[in-house]
């Protein structure tokens, strides 16, 4: 007889505790003030990654806390006991945004990009849906064109998770040939985006997950930010589409 598996232990029953007591004083008490606004205040990635919540089964040596995927999936079933799809989408775009440097960045981009988000000192978005294909990631048009010590980079990006207020865009691109193979990875710093604004939607609980398009014109991305690994770029992006099917860390890929 096969014995039953217990994947909730004592160490995951300390991250929901300290998760219910962050979601019990950081956000219920303004829950529903922030849906009328449809947006919850910046500080609060701060708090959270202060708190330790953003950091929960990340490396440590990146700034977050090792653990297994169930101390994942613990820390968000308490915070989406506050009822709002919306904060918790966009508290947590960097579920989509840091695995894919974690899988393939280098340690100088790792200590760029992903440690100050986990401290909640930056925000991050991913960018890979197009108005052309949606999210058909394999036929992506969006361009990045080697031009000396940097890429110059067009097209457009849309339904981007905490776009209006992130810092950094994981962006997918295409440096090379027609298909999967041909995609691969940079982050943009904002400040060479053109924004366009979407109305925010406030389908399923989600009146706080505004999600603009970006209109790359030529947008400037120094090499240091680029990273082209074409064997693993796709399959990365496929898992980031399947986390719910994922029995380990997305970036041990």
């Amino acid at each position: 007889m096969i014995e039953f598996q217990e994947y909730f232990g004592e160490p995951h029953r300390r991250i929901r505790q300290k998760v219910k007591k962050f979601v019990e004083r950081e956000i219920n008490p303004f829950v529903n003030e922030w849906e009328e606004k449809g947006g919850f205040p910046t500080e609060l990635y701060r708090t959270a990654g202060q708190s330790g919540i953003l950091g929960i089964g990340y490396p440590e040596v990146y700034g977050g806390s090792d653990g297994d995927i169930f101390i994942k999936i613990a820390a968000l079933e308490e915070l989406m006991r506050c009822g709002s799809a919306g904060v918790v989408a966009g508290l947590c775009s960097l579920d989509i945004s840091i695995p894919p440097i974690l899988s393939v960045g280098s340690e100088e981009q790792k200590a760029r990009f992903v440690t100050p988000v986990l401290h909640g000192n930056k925000i991050a978005a991913l960018g890979v849906t197009e108005p052309s294909g949606g999210s058909d990631v394999a036929n992506l048009s969006t361009k990045a064109i080697l031009r000396g010590d940097h890429y110059a980079v067009s097209g457009s990006k849309m339904f981007i998770t905490s776009g209006f207020r992130a810092h950094q865009v994981t962006c997918a691109v295409r440096t090379g040939e027609e298909g999967h193979k041909g995609i691969s990875f940079l982050s943009l710093i904002l400040i060479h985006l053109v924004i366009q604004c979407l109305k925010s939607s406030k389908k399923w609980g989600g009146g706080l997950r505004t999600r603009p398009r970006f209109s790359l014109m030529n947008a400037r991305c120094l090499l240091k930010t680029f990273w082209e690994r074409k064997d693993k770029v796709f399959i990365s992006l496929w898992k980031i589409s399947r986390m719910k099917d994922c029995s380990f860390p997305l970036w041990q890929i």
